[in-house]
């Protein structure tokens, strides 16, 4: 299941279940009923293609030692999350903690895309917009050229001595 869905989940969850009770009792409430049942929705879907993934065989694929780094990390920081906020009941701490936790995971999710893209950037400038001129080529390799290699800015015209 993929944590950023979960902890959205949470997130919304939390925020609309709160007590509107002293420092909330004139704000709106940000989070509406369908943000939570969006965000149920998406964490089920994902729980049912990972029970897919799991009785379904995938050969010799294997989840990448990167990958497990990440998603360890992310458990990791979790569980020291919750410890925190478990002892003094700040559950409102505990879920900018699961937000700031999505924002990292979602972050490292799109640097791919980012990666490619600017390498796409790179090629449609290098051949596209910025192509390298072409050089004549003199039809005999002996032949020497007189031009000179550089022009003087200050005559155009007139040859130095």
């Amino acid at each position: 299941m993929s944590c950023s869905q979960k902890y959205v989940t949470r997130f919304q969850a939390s925020i609309l279940f709160i007590p509107l009770d002293g420092f909330l009792l004139d704000l709106l409430i940000p989070v509406a009923a369908n943000d939570v049942a969006f965000s149920t929705h998406a964490v089920l879907l994902t729980a049912f293609t990972l029970f897919q993934i799991a009785i379904y065989d995938r050969g010799n694929q294997k989840v990448s030692k990167i990958c497990i780094a990440i998603v360890s990390v992310a458990w990791l920081a979790a569980a020291v999350f919750v410890f925190i906020a478990l002892p003094s009941h700040s559950w409102l701490l505990l879920v900018s903690c699961f937000n700031t936790l999505q924002v990292v995971m979602t972050t490292i999710k799109y640097i791919p895309q980012v990666s490619i893209f600017f390498d796409l950037l790179f090629i449609v400038q290098h051949y596209v917009l910025y192509p390298a001129k072409k050089t004549a080529l003199s039809p005999d390799p002996d032949t020497v050229s007189q031009e000179p290699f550089l022009k003087s800015s200050e005559c155009p015209d007139k040859e130095r001595f």
